[in-house]
């Protein structure tokens, strides 16, 4: 993957919606953004079509992915099989998308089960309000210096989910972390110990009035994620790729 001028992470745009096209300061920033017409993904997938998909995304190096709404969460997997050392699993979501899977099919709302089943993982850190632990996901309240101890210094995949917030931007309403809390323990974890990370959480398609909000939330992630810059203006442009692809 290519990054811009002093950037750590790859920036990664899945604008599977258009939805990214409202957000121009996101756009400028990315340095790929693949943009289709894939059917048969939205809220769910086969395995063979996330693997489809799987190929138009590099394989290499750190990245920030933007995946779209948050009916868009199961493509997480397709980064999480990627990782090839023990890692543990970061989770940002008002839901714990771990109901029963329905069949082969990957869905946005039991996606965290596939993930378990992964031989690297070791662990999920589930950002909630009151701390409790079963089998491997451990919830945790957004406390920085003990999700540093949990982690150790194993590496970590964080994913993001902004219907955790506490704005309306999703259709699954308001949640409950403050914008501030979640940099606050984004700022805790050791960067150079983060293989990768993606986030969701859109607004409909419709609801152009929530654009800009969601766009400065996506560049507060990333500012917190990139701890040598100085601001967003800051960065280079790097390299761009528009890849307008359609899988059937």
């Amino acid at each position: 993957m290519v990054k811009g001028p002093g950037r750590a992470f790859c920036i990664i745009l899945l604008d599977f919606d258009g939805i990214y096209a409202n957000q121009s300061e996101l756009c400028l920033r990315a340095d790929i953004v693949i943009s289709s017409e894939i059917r048969e993904v939205k809220y769910m997938c086969s395995p063979s079509k996330l693997k489809e998909i799987g190929t138009l995304i590099p394989s290499k190096g750190r990245f920030i992915a933007f995946l779209g709404g948050g009916e868009y969460h199961h493509l997480s997997l397709l980064f999480l099989k990627r990782v090839k050392i023990p890692f543990f699993l970061l989770l940002f979501d008002k839901h714990l998308d771990a109901l029963k899977k329905g069949g082969e099919f990957i869905r946005c709302d039991s996606w965290l089960n596939c993930a378990l089943e992964l031989k690297n993982l070791l662990g999920v850190i589930f950002i909630g309000r009151r701390e409790r632990r079963f089998g491997k996901i451990h919830i945790m309240p957004p406390d920085g210096l003990k999700i540093t101890r949990a982690i150790k210094d194993k590496a970590v995949y964080i994913s993001i989910d902004k219907d955790i917030l506490d704005v309306p931007l999703t259709r699954w309403g308001k949640g409950w972390l403050p914008l501030s809390e979640l940099l606050r323990t984004l700022s805790f974890i050791p960067k150079d110990k983060v293989v990768g990370v993606d986030v969701c959480g859109e607004p409909e398609e419709l609801c152009l009035w929530k654009m800009p909000e969601s766009e400065r939330i996506n560049l507060e992630i990333v500012k917190a994620l990139e701890p040598d810059l100085r601001g967003l203006r800051s960065f280079g442009h790097g390299r761009f790729f528009f890849l307008p692809v359609s899988i059937p």
